[in-house]
């Protein structure tokens, strides 16, 4: 077994807060084998590529907001803008549309979803600081 059933059940929470996500997204989807673990599968790419195994809540959720992040066409960080100022301001509407779209699946996580909550921060935060921000 590749998990411990808690690190599974964890997972599976998190898959659960993010279920109509996962099911209503036409690029990618998430596939369960007892032998390697969970994949993540991308429609849209070359099916030869070997697909990320997850094994952590943790790490499924930020390849979830990843995908939200994806989703949200943000803002090119290269386009040209006439000041700082703009491109503070287009990263940081970016940031909370991304934190917008994925807080009600965080927070629909069952059980402790705490720690999710703070995780979505931290990515948004890092997603800020990418951005010189």
């Amino acid at each position: 077994m590749i998990f411990t059933p808690e690190e599974k059940q964890e997972i599976d929470a998190v898959l659960k807060g993010f279920r109509s996500y996962i099911e209503e997204h036409p690029d990618f989807d998430i596939v369960y084998s007892p032998k390697i673990g969970y994949l993540k599968l991308d429609v849209a790419k070359e099916m030869f590529q070997m697909p990320p195994v997850i094994l952590r809540a943790e790490d499924m959720m930020e390849h979830l907001l990843d995908e939200i992040m994806l989703d949200e066409g943000l803002t090119d960080p290269s386009a040209c803008f006439q000041s700082d100022e703009e491109l503070e301001a287009a990263v940081l509407k970016d940031a909370e549309r991304i934190r917008r779209r994925a807080a009600p699946f965080a927070a629909a996580i069952e059980g402790d979803n705490k720690p999710y909550l703070d995780l979505l921060g931290r990515y948004i935060k890092k997603y800020i600081e990418l951005h010189g921000i």
